[in-house]
């Protein structure tokens, strides 16, 4: 190739950054590297060194190789020399239409991400994400440095960095979304996204992490990689390796095995971005290189991010109609203020919606909420697949309610215990459960390790003053939640749970466990709510005066503060001998908790505005019917009418359709179930007494509140059907 001008002093600049590199590496013979090269002359060698010639860029390309240069540097040279870019090689075309194909797949398949509920499985990943702020976290791992950048920049300011994050804080929906962002755009690295579980599964490792892409290529992505592919675009620095979950090795042994192996890789290819999550829990342990990985956090969803994560889970996942969601947002928000400590993380939060979003509001209670939430976590893993290792004896929520209560009643006031103490309590409650007293300590371990690692319910709490390690619950109100399930679900005579409550009452705490158990009791039996005040009132006949007050009090506060069915609350308040409760006596009857459960009552966003407006009436109705009863019978005959014209608007029946018709027709189109049909035909009665009985005639109020609140929930699930069947 003949050269002049400037191009001269470019081309003897190749030539001179050659030399150097051959002096470096012993200036090894011409014939020397051209028989290692094997497809050049020595001739060729020798005038490429000395500037004599300057070949073509495959020649550079294998000197360059042989002398351990960068070649991304001798290419720059080797174009200026030349003017020309080095025209690709036979291997690089075929990288280049690889990575067309392969960019195209990443993109489809990450674009999907799949929710963990059945009836809502997959859902698009670009309409549902929301960044988070990321923040970084120092070597001693005890300082939290403020908030620096977001997720969408994480991979342009961390070439290295391990994410630390609890379960549920979106580390795994960052990193799917990174993988399709990088797909498709193609001036960013490649990505290869690694779930370290499946690379993991065989210990001694079955693959190499290049070995591994390689195979979910072919395996997943249904592509066959040009040999040597993936480490040429390692080497290059053109691609994002995405390691996600190493807190999902289960052995520390093994943990400290895969960490080594990700230090390796680093070293390996110093020019590759590489990013790792994990769990904060056990990661010290074996932690990776921190002179090669920044450690990172995410943020908790601040009220800004909750609204718009909220609006998109809605809209996107939940299929809300676009008119609605933001007014759905809008309750939401109210309604869960009260549980903000739930609603900060993605995955409760995404429940929470889920929850909203099926129920029209809510769970009224914290009982539904908490059961809800305590089933994600416990099944969390199991929902993507993950198997952990435990005792088959393992007693799951027994466990956890049983160390709840221990701690409540024993350990101090910051709630607290040592982990020999927890692994006694844990193993001597297996043995009384399982009757395997010979495994019961290795069984208290394997359950410790899953409550702290996997379900993310016990976490680490610094040390004791002997220097043992202190554990605690994740939030003091779901321990409390534990304890209130142990003692309904495990004691099984209501007198038996009064025993246990009834001298414990008057903390904060146990005035939560208190009201948690009534509402649980209440769920699991009708009367069972009814048994533990009657258990309550008969065990404070037996405690001192002030300790009886402080359960009578406890009571007074069931009415108001506990979400009970109206006529169960006024059982209740009848039970504890509170007051009459006639409906003539107002004051009692226009309790608080009782109007604020009938104003809490939902309407479908599928019924028609003229009929919600109507049910929205006989709500205000049933409210001053509370203190008014001389407004039951027409509250009762208003709301029926009510039913009569949504069932002739659905059906596009007459209105001189007889209500028997209205409901046969109903339950033959699908629109009613056969028990809401017979729950109809009580309320009928109810409204033929309000209409046709005696002036005179008194009708319980908590009779007609149930049969309203029946009407209102028929319409309701009537338009939602038929907006579903269309």
């Amino acid at each position: 190739m003949t050269i002049s001008g400037d191009e001269a002093d470019r081309a003897h600049a190749l030539a001179a950054a050659l030399r150097e590199l051959h002096s470096q590496i012993g200036a090894p013979s011409a014939r020397t590297l051209a028989k290692q090269i094997g497809t050049v002359s020595h001739t060729t060698v020798s005038e490429a060194l000395a500037g004599r010639r300057t070949p073509s860029w495959p020649i550079v390309a294998s000197l360059v190789q042989q002398l351990a240069g960068d070649e991304d540097r001798f290419r720059a040279l080797w174009s200026a020399a030349t003017t020309a870019s080095p025209p690709p090689t036979a291997p690089e075309r075929d990288d280049l239409a690889f990575l067309v194909r392969y960019r195209q797949r990443a993109a489809q398949r990450h674009r999907v991400c799949t929710l963990p509920w059945p009836q809502y499985s997959r859902a698009d990943i670009v309409d549902l994400y929301v960044p988070q702020r990321i923040f970084t976290i120092d070597r001693s791992g005890d300082e939290r440095l403020s908030a620096t950048t977001d997720t969408w920049r994480l991979d342009a300011t961390n070439r290295r960095a391990v994410l630390l994050a609890g379960p549920g804080s979106g580390k795994s929906t960052l990193f799917t979304m990174l993988a399709h962002r990088h797909a498709v755009h193609d001036g960013l690295p490649v990505p290869f996204l690694v779930p370290i579980r499946d690379f993991a599964a065989e210990i001694p490792l079955a693959r190499s992490v290049v070995g591994f892409i390689e195979h979910r290529l072919e395996t997943l992505y249904q592509v066959q990689p040009p040999h040597g592919f993936v480490e040429r675009q390692l080497a290059a620095g053109n691609a994002l390796i995405l390691l996600d979950g190493l807190d999902e090795v289960p052995l520390p042994s093994h943990r400290a095995l895969v960490s080594s192996v990700i230090d390796l890789l680093a070293d390996d290819y110093p020019r590759a971005n590489i990013l790792v999550t994990s769990r904060p829990v056990g990661y010290e342990q074996h932690p990776l290189d921190p002179a090669r990985f920044d450690a990172l956090g995410l943020a908790d969803l601040d009220e800004a991010e909750i609204q718009q994560y909220a609006r998109r889970w809605f809209l996107h996942a939940l299929d809300v109609l676009p008119d609605d969601v933001d007014q759905m947002v809008a309750r939401f928000m109210e309604e869960s203020d009260s549980i903000s400590e739930l609603r900060s993380n993605p995955l409760q939060l995404s429940l929470l919606c889920d929850c909203y979003r099926r129920l029209g509001h809510l769970p009224r209670s914290r009982v539904e909420l908490y059961q809800a939430y305590w089933q994600s976590r416990l099944d969390w893993d199991a929902s993507r697949g993950i198997k952990v290792s435990r005792n088959p004896n393992a007693v799951d929520t027994s466990t956890l309610g049983h160390l709840a209560f221990w701690i409540l009643s024993h350990a101090a006031d910051d709630w607290t215990i040592s982990r020999t103490t927890l692994l006694k309590v844990v193993a001597e409650f297996l043995r009384e459960r399982t009757h395997d007293r010979d495994n019961a300590e290795q069984a208290a371990r394997l359950e410790l390790d899953f409550l702290q690692q996997r379900a993310a319910v016990v976490v680490h709490r610094g040390h004791t003053a002997d220097g043992d390690e202190a554990y605690g619950f994740v939030h003091q109100t779901f321990m409390e939640f534990c304890a209130a399930n142990h003692l309904a679900r495990t004691v099984y005579h209501a007198a038996e749970v009064a025993q246990e409550l009834a001298p414990r009452l008057g903390s904060p705490e146990w005035n939560s466990v208190g009201k948690l158990t009534v509402q649980i009791a209440h769920q699991l039996r009708d009367d069972g709510a009814d048994q533990l005040i009657d258990g309550l009132i008969t065990e404070a006949l037996n405690l001192p005066a002030a300790q009886r007050d402080i359960v009578r009090q406890f009571v007074l506060e069931l009415l108001d503060a506990v979400d009970l069915r109206p006529r169960t609350a006024l059982r209740l308040a009848h039970k504890a001998n509170l007051a009459k409760l006639a409906v003539q006596q107002p004051a009692l009857t226009d309790h608080p908790s009782l109007q604020r459960y009938v104003r809490g009552w939902q309407v479908s966003t599928a019924v028609p505005d003229s009929i919600a407006e109507r049910l929205r009436t006989a709500r205000d109705l049933t409210t001053q019917a509370f203190a008014r009863p001389e407004l039951v019978p027409a509250t009762v005959a208003w709301t029926w009418s009510t039913l009569e014209a949504a069932l002739c608007r659905c059906l596009d029946a007459s209105t001189d359709t007889t209500p028997a018709n209205l409901i046969r027709e109903a339950t033959q189109k699908g629109l009613l179930t056969p028990q809401a049909a017979t729950s109809l035909k009580r309320a009928y009665a109810l409204r033929n007494t309000a209409v046709h009985g005696r002036v005179d005639t008194i009708i319980p109020i908590d009779s007609a509140v149930e049969m309203i609140e029946t009407i209102h929930n028929v319409i309701s699930g009537v338009y939602r059907a038929a907006r579903d069947r269309q």
